[in-house]
């Protein structure tokens, strides 16, 4: 069976015109060139070089081999960087999703859009998603990155937490309110007051802060 070293040797030796040209280029001895190139030969059946006095000569079917063979390693190298940038994550598709308005927070937008810049060969699938629902899909393989606030209820095995930013949690109340003077207010404060929130004690962040009251 034709090898892929077999057809690099021969390209490199058509490319230099000579097989000791070649030899020096690939740090191989002429004899085992030779020898590699007479056995690609023997397997295909037919000369690929007319050995002359001077210098190889492809013949018809050498130059047929010669187009073929440069798409294949050319299609090779393609293949092997390919799967190397995805290893290093540097091509595929980024799975991110995000709870609200977390995006917004700081620099992220700007450092994702950095990111894709300077990776182009990387897409990225975004949503906007529960906190706790984030976790369980980046443990279960189904998410890459999860933006989300804390606190979170649950803790994941494989799932690591990283706070990028803090932020401060504002209270917008009436001119009138008695809390509007306050400096500070706590939590326990609101206890008996009304305002909008979708408090939720099965999710983390915000709704969790509003069950909890």
């Amino acid at each position: 069976m034709t090898s892929i070293r077999q057809l690099r040797y021969f390209v490199e030796i058509a490319e230099c015109g000579s097989f000791s040209a070649a030899a020096e280029r690939l740090y191989i001895a002429q004899s085992a060139l030779s020898r590699q190139i007479k056995e690609l030969e023997q397997q295909l059946g037919t000369p690929l070089f007319e050995r002359t006095a001077r210098l190889p000569r492809l013949t018809l079917a050498g130059e047929a081999l010669l187009e073929r063979a440069r798409r294949l390693l050319a299609d090779l190298a393609q293949a092997e960087r390919v799967t190397r940038d995805i290893g290093e994550g540097l091509q595929g598709s980024l799975r991110l999703n995000h709870s609200s308005t977390v995006p917004l927070t700081g620099t992220l937008l700007a450092r994702l859009a950095d990111y894709l810049k300077d990776n182009p060969g990387v897409s990225l699938e975004i949503a906007q998603q529960s906190s706790e629902a984030q976790l369980e899909d980046i443990a279960a393989g189904r998410l890459d990155i999860g933006l989300l606030r804390l606190p979170v209820l649950r803790q994941h095995e494989g799932v690591v937490l990283h706070e990028l930013f803090s932020e401060p949690l504002l209270l917008a109340v009436a001119a009138g309110h008695p809390l509007a003077s306050a400096p500070r207010v706590k939590l326990e404060q609101l206890r008996e007051e009304r305002f909008i929130s979708i408090p939720h004690r099965d999710r983390g962040g915000l709704s969790y802060l509003s069950a909890s009251l």
